[in-house]
Protein backbone atom coordinates (compact mmCIF):
# COMPACT_ATOMS: atom_id res chain seq x y z
CA UNK A 1 0.00 0.00 0.00
CA UNK A 2 1.36 3.24 -0.87
CA UNK A 3 0.83 6.66 0.94
CA UNK A 4 -0.42 9.63 -0.73
CA UNK A 5 -0.03 13.45 0.24
CA UNK A 6 -3.05 14.11 -2.15
CA UNK A 7 -2.48 18.31 -1.61
CA UNK A 8 0.61 18.06 -3.19
CA UNK A 9 0.34 14.79 -5.27
CA UNK A 10 3.58 13.64 -3.02
CA UNK A 11 4.31 9.72 -2.83
CA UNK A 12 5.19 10.03 1.16
CA UNK A 13 5.61 5.57 1.54
CA UNK A 14 5.52 2.99 -0.91
CA UNK A 15 5.21 0.41 2.26
CA UNK A 16 2.96 1.26 4.44
CA UNK A 17 1.52 -1.08 6.52
CA UNK A 18 -1.83 -1.21 8.83
CA UNK A 19 -2.18 -1.16 12.35
CA UNK A 20 -5.50 -1.78 13.66
CA UNK A 21 -5.61 -4.61 16.23
CA UNK A 22 -5.78 -4.07 19.70
CA UNK A 23 -2.36 -5.96 19.67
CA UNK A 24 -0.96 -4.56 16.07
CA UNK A 25 -1.35 -1.50 17.41
CA UNK A 26 -0.24 -2.09 21.11
CA UNK A 27 3.28 -3.63 20.02
CA UNK A 28 3.29 -0.90 16.48
CA UNK A 29 7.37 -0.53 15.90
CA UNK A 30 8.44 -1.37 19.46
CA UNK A 31 11.28 -3.68 19.62
CA UNK A 32 12.56 -2.94 15.89
CA UNK A 33 16.02 -1.75 15.15
CA UNK A 34 15.27 0.04 12.69
CA UNK A 35 12.19 1.42 9.90
CA UNK A 36 13.21 1.33 6.03
CA UNK A 37 12.88 5.22 4.34
CA UNK A 38 10.08 3.85 2.53
CA UNK A 39 8.32 2.20 4.91
CA UNK A 40 5.08 3.67 7.27
CA UNK A 41 2.80 2.30 10.06
CA UNK A 42 -0.93 3.81 10.32
CA UNK A 43 -2.26 2.98 13.77
CA UNK A 44 -6.10 3.27 13.51
CA UNK A 45 -7.65 4.79 15.91
CA UNK A 46 -5.16 6.69 17.75
CA UNK A 47 -4.80 9.90 18.72
CA UNK A 48 -1.20 9.57 20.84
CA UNK A 49 1.79 7.43 20.61
CA UNK A 50 4.57 6.72 23.23
CA UNK A 51 8.05 5.75 22.39
CA UNK A 52 8.97 2.86 25.04
CA UNK A 53 11.39 0.57 24.17
CA UNK A 54 11.69 1.83 20.94
CA UNK A 55 15.31 2.02 19.62
CA UNK A 56 14.80 4.73 17.19
CA UNK A 57 13.07 8.45 16.37
CA UNK A 58 10.38 8.76 14.23
CA UNK A 59 8.15 11.14 12.73
CA UNK A 60 4.63 11.69 13.75
CA UNK A 61 1.71 12.80 11.41
CA UNK A 62 -1.96 13.13 13.07
CA UNK A 63 -4.27 13.01 11.07
CA UNK A 64 -8.44 12.99 11.34
CA UNK A 65 -11.75 11.71 10.46
CA UNK A 66 -11.05 13.56 6.73
CA UNK A 67 -7.86 12.64 6.30
CA UNK A 68 -6.47 15.73 6.96
CA UNK A 69 -3.29 16.16 8.44
CA UNK A 70 -4.11 18.20 12.15
CA UNK A 71 -0.89 18.18 13.86
CA UNK A 72 2.63 17.22 13.37
CA UNK A 73 5.54 15.63 15.91
CA UNK A 74 9.17 15.30 14.07
CA UNK A 75 12.08 14.00 15.86
CA UNK A 76 9.62 12.07 18.55
CA UNK A 77 12.52 10.69 20.80
CA UNK A 78 12.98 7.42 22.56
CA UNK A 79 11.37 6.87 25.85
CA UNK A 80 8.91 10.17 25.18
CA UNK A 81 5.03 10.55 24.72
CA UNK A 82 3.36 12.51 21.91
CA UNK A 83 1.01 15.33 22.40
CA UNK A 84 -2.51 13.96 22.51
CA UNK A 85 -4.24 15.15 19.99
CA UNK A 86 -7.98 14.90 20.35
CA UNK A 87 -9.21 15.19 16.66
CA UNK A 88 -6.67 12.85 15.56
CA UNK A 89 -8.23 9.48 14.57
CA UNK A 90 -5.39 8.09 13.27
CA UNK A 91 -1.51 8.38 13.43
CA UNK A 92 1.08 8.08 10.55
CA UNK A 93 4.37 6.64 12.04
CA UNK A 94 7.62 7.82 9.70
CA UNK A 95 11.13 7.48 9.81
CA UNK A 96 12.85 10.35 11.10
CA UNK A 97 13.51 13.36 8.78
CA UNK A 98 10.49 11.89 6.34
CA UNK A 99 8.24 14.88 6.97
CA UNK A 100 11.25 17.66 5.98
CA UNK A 101 11.87 15.38 3.56
CA UNK A 102 8.72 14.86 1.64
CA UNK A 103 7.63 18.70 2.97
CA UNK A 104 4.64 17.06 4.84
CA UNK A 105 2.34 19.97 6.33
CA UNK A 106 -0.65 20.56 8.50
CA UNK A 107 -3.95 20.92 6.51
CA UNK A 108 -2.70 18.36 3.75
CA UNK A 109 -4.95 15.99 2.55
CA UNK A 110 -3.46 11.91 2.51
CA UNK A 111 -4.84 9.06 1.16
CA UNK A 112 -3.75 5.80 1.38
CA UNK A 113 -3.53 3.55 -2.34
CA UNK A 114 -3.25 -0.17 -2.73
CA UNK A 115 -0.73 -0.78 -5.13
Amino acid sequence: MQLIDQTTNTVISQNVKVADTFWSRFMGLMFRKSIDNEEALVIEPCNNVHMFFMKFEIDVVFVDKDDTICYIQENLRTGHISKYVSKARYVVELPRGRVKEKNIKIHNKIKMLIK
